[in-house]
């Protein structure tokens, strides 16, 4: 990775990406790996301490595999912790494991992008530095960040907001626990009580908690779990009383609330929005890093060799990869997750009772095929 302050105030590459969060710093992994001329522009040399996505499901480690980052993942693995099906990571472990493994063929600036200038065959981004830098492509991969978005013209179109809220703790096993603690993932238990499922797994060291729900983030409700986060759980799934006996927590509690969103305007010449740019998702779906990934592989290997290929990047180009298949697939599926998810925990009427019951069928019938594929 190349990070030395550069002396032309004018700078070139074929492919600028602004933000290096998951989906940016993956995508400059997998560019460098083909040769793709990148640069990449963020705030934060080391990404910083950040709760988003925590934990992996199999897809989403096939995704990793297939675009050549989970060996480095798998790297910052404890040992004895088990590989990354069994344990979760931080999300700037995440992040910050890819940035080192990307090679030196990644120019790295640490910069704020103060403004985009896009055309047909040249984008001009003014950065912070005083430099300028003139590229074909200019990939947004900034999150929920407005800032850009809104100097390009592109428009944030609110599908749900404050759709749901996210809450992370760390716990430890008190000296005279009997049981050792395990992972588990629990489902809300009653109609009506807003909660997707609570789910422990082992992480650096300890075992994470992480609690979905669909309360309003400035909720009382929401706000106690900063002082008492397994009693509060507790008291909403009282089952898990016996699971959580005799534990203590370690360090902070961490309460991130989610809009659903989408961006309207992206078919402009010269710029492709990815992940949490371009759309939200409900962090209970597990389909934020899915959608990103899906971005990443799409444009990269289905897209930008045939972009680069040929002169010019305008809007004919961009619209292929709003268009592609598979992404539509993955955006839509995480859509209609996330509002199916609102409404099996927040309806009490007897269709949506009968829904929520044959979602725990379902459930437990996943789980019988799991213990028997083990067995």
């Amino acid at each position: 990775m190349s990070s030395e302050t550069l002396s032309s105030p004018i700078l070139c590459a074929e492919v600028a990406i602004v933000g290096a969060g998951i989906a940016g710093s993956v995508l400059a992994h997998v560019l460098a790996r083909q040769g793709v001329d990148a640069i990449v522009v963020d705030l934060h040399a080391t990404h910083p301490s950040d709760f988003r996505c925590e934990k992996f499901n199999p897809d989403q480690i096939e995704l990793l595999r297939e675009l050549g980052v989970l060996d480095c993942m798998e790297a910052t693995n404890a040992k004895g912790q088990g590989d990354l099906r069994q344990r979760g990571l931080r999300y700037e472990t995440m992040v910050n494991a890819v940035r080192g493994d990307w090679s030196d063929a990644v120019t790295f600036i640490e910069a704020r992008v103060l403004d985009i200038a896009t055309g047909p065959d040249l984008q001009r981004l003014t950065l912070s530095t005083g430099e300028m830098l003139e590229t074909r492509l200019v990939v947004l991969a900034t999150g929920q960040s407005q800032r850009l978005r809104e100097g390009l013209g592109l428009h944030r179109r609110m599908l749900r907001e404050r759709l749901s809220v996210s809450i992370g703790f760390t716990i430890e096993p008190e000296a005279h626990r009997a049981q050792p603690l395990g992972p588990f993932t629990h489902h809300g238990e009653r109609a009506g009580d807003h909660m997707a499922f609570a789910s422990l797994f082992p992480m650096d060291g300890g075992f994470r908690v992480n609690v979905f729900s669909y309360h309003d983030p400035r909720e009382g409700w929401v706000r106690g779990f900063k002082d008492d986060p397994v009693g509060r759980l507790c008291e909403v799934m009282p089952s898990l009383k016996a699971a959580l006996a005799d534990v203590r927590l370690v360090g902070p509690v961490e309460i991130r609330g989610t809009d659903l969103y989408a961006t309207d305007g992206c078919v402009q010449d010269g710029v492709v929005l990815i992940g949490d740019a371009y759309r939200s998702s409900c962090p209970a779906t597990a389909m934020g890093v899915s959608r990103a990934l899906t971005d990443v592989r799409q444009l990269a290997f289905a897209h930008l060799p045939r972009w680069l290929a040929t002169p010019g990047l305008g809007e004919g180009k961009i619209a292929q990869f709003y268009a592609d298949p598979a992404k539509l697939a993955v955006d839509g599926l995480s859509t209609r997750r996330s509002e199916r998810g609102r409404s099996l925990a927040t309806m009490t009427t007897p269709r949506w009772r009968a829904y929520r019951a044959l979602a725990g069928v379902r459930r437990g019938a996943r789980r019988i095929a799991a213990m028997g594929r083990a067995a």
